[in-house]
């Protein structure tokens, strides 16, 4: 009797393992980018929480604290107006209407100015060169000459305002 020898099993076939790089550039934190997220960041959050930072709201006077000069110590840290109103939560609360009228109006203008492009590539043709036309037009006037324009014409508002930006940003 021999022995046997136990049954060799068949090889393992794998694939070779790929190392798979990101297209994505990786963002460096320097400390110029660290700071200004962190300034900007602080900024948004102080606007959005301007209504529990300062619960009185912009309109309360006190003719008491009338013209206080800017002092980081005192209960105005930017002072009052002629009329005792705290200047550091008018500025604050300010900061919510400039943010609405930025960030609805680059985003109205990022859809409209997609869909247009969209549509001037899948058409091609007629329908995509009066389009690039249109967007032509449009960058060759300068935009605060624009909107001086359309604001005298058809008046003030918040929601004017947004339209003239979106109308006069949709093609860059």
């Amino acid at each position: 009797m021999t022995p046997q020898t136990p049954p060799v099993p068949p090889p393992v076939l794998t694939a070779p393992v790929l190392k798979v790089r990101s297209r994505r550039p990786r963002v460096r934190w320097t400390a110029d980018l660290l700071i200004g997220t962190v300034l900007t960041g602080s900024i948004v959050m102080l606007v959005l929480l301007a209504g529990l930072i300062f619960p009185a709201g912009t309109d309360v006077m006190d003719l008491s604290a009338r013209l206080q000069p800017p002092h980081f110590t005192a209960p105005h840290p930017l002072g009052t107006d002629p009329i005792g109103r705290n200047v550091l939560s008018r500025v604050v609360y300010g900061g919510r209407i400039s943010l609405t009228v930025g960030l609805v109006s680059v985003a109205l203008s990022a859809v409209i100015g997609t869909l247009l492009g969209l549509i001037a590539g899948f058409f091609r043709g007629p329908v995509g060169a009066v389009i690039m036309r249109l967007a032509d037009v449009q960058l060759a006037f300068p935009f605060i000459l624009l909107a001086i324009t359309v604001i005298a014409i058809i008046g003030p508002g918040l929601w004017k305002l947004i339209a003239v930006m979106v109308v006069s940003q949709w093609a860059q």
